[in-house]
């Protein structure tokens, strides 16, 4: 179950990285704080569903 919290963990860091160097050339701060919110909520939901689907799986 580690595992697949640090993958998630890497994921949510490359896309947030990701974000904030497409976003920072063309955006000031404001919006870039809320695109960022935004962004980790989503993948955070998304992430907890495929942790509760894959640990269904495998037991």
């Amino acid at each position: 179950m580690a595992v697949k919290h640090l993958l998630t963990g890497i994921v949510v860091a490359i896309i947030v990285g990701i974000i904030v160097y497409v976003a920072d050339n063309c955006l000031s701060m404001f919006p870039l704080m809320l695109i960022l919110a935004v962004a980790i909520y989503f993948v955070s939901r998304i992430s907890e569903a495929l942790i509760k689907k894959y640990s269904n799986e495998n037991s």
